[in-house]
């Protein structure tokens, strides 16, 4: 049984949220590494909005995995560990990344950067794939009957 904190149906509707929100940022970005080589402010700007969002993501899945881990068994417990797996690869990912280049290096070397960014982004949206093909059925499955799921 699953404690009365954070009802699993908030859980399903903040995680959608935060990967709607992720998805918008991404797309942002994504949008800016595909053309020009763009202002440093708003390059600056469309980072911090996929490191923000990532990190918003980050903190729901540890309260997500907090919840479950205790009462996961078989596929739902190699489910999570799987999760958690990829994401420590991709926050090391992310965190080398964007420690080797600073705005202003990027558009330096813009096709380099965009290049690397681009390969971020795509692990990025991997994880929101992943969590969607397998944590919305976890939660959903956890959920009361009578709940509104979001």
């Amino acid at each position: 049984m699953l404690s009365s904190e954070s009802p699993v149906p908030t859980l399903l509707g903040e995680l959608k949220l935060a990967h709607s929100n992720l998805l918008r940022a991404i797309a942002d970005l994504d949008r800016i590494t595909s053309g020009p080589p763009p202002e440093e402010d708003a390059l600056a700007s469309a980072r911090l909005a996929v490191s923000r969002t990532s990190l918003a993501r980050r903190l729901l899945w540890g309260r997500i995995l907090a919840r479950l881990a205790p009462v996961a068994r078989g596929r739902d417990e190699a489910d999570l560990r799987l999760i958690q797996d990829c994401d420590i690869q991709l926050l090391k990912a992310t965190v080398n990344h964007v420690a080797a280049w600073k705005p202003a290096d990027a558009i330096e070397r813009w096709r380099t950067y965009a290049a690397g960014e681009s390969h971020v982004l795509q692990k990025l949206a991997g994880i929101v794939a992943l969590e969607k093909s397998l944590l919305y059925p976890m939660l959903e499955a956890r959920a009361p009957a009578s709940a509104d799921a979001a």
